[in-house]
């Protein structure tokens, strides 16, 4: 249960019970699609409501500056490119869309390498 404004209320985010022991100050900021960190970003709080549960690949951590919705996480490292205007996941904080573009430096080695 948490505690905002003097209203109790139970939440449950990403099949996560938040618990009494999630002490923040807005209970708003629990999953609304943005890793807010400290307080927050705790097992008590289910890390953000599962805004700072964010996929790994490799030695690169997704950062929340990602721009992708949550629901669309899944598309990081699905096999596909997603560098479109709408989807623009080809960035270092969104790992080069789960390495499915690859970092530039990468793509330029490749391109030497392979002569295109």
């Amino acid at each position: 249960r948490i505690t905002e404004n003097s209203f109790t209320t139970t939440r449950m985010r990403n099949l996560c019970e938040i618990s009494d022991d999630c002490n923040v100050q807005y209970t708003s900021f629990l999953g609304d699609g943005f890793c807010d960190g400290f307080t927050y970003d705790t097992e008590a709080c289910c890390r953000d409501g599962g805004d700072c549960n964010l996929p790994v690949f490799g030695d690169c951590k997704v950062s929340n500056t990602c721009q992708v919705l949550p629901s669309e996480i899944s598309m990081l490292g699905d096999g596909i490119c997603d560098d479109s205007y709408r989807f623009n996941t080809n960035t270092e904080a969104c790992c080069w869309d789960g390495f499915d573009c690859g970092p530039p430096e990468q793509e330029q080695e490749q391109e030497q390498f392979f002569g295109e």
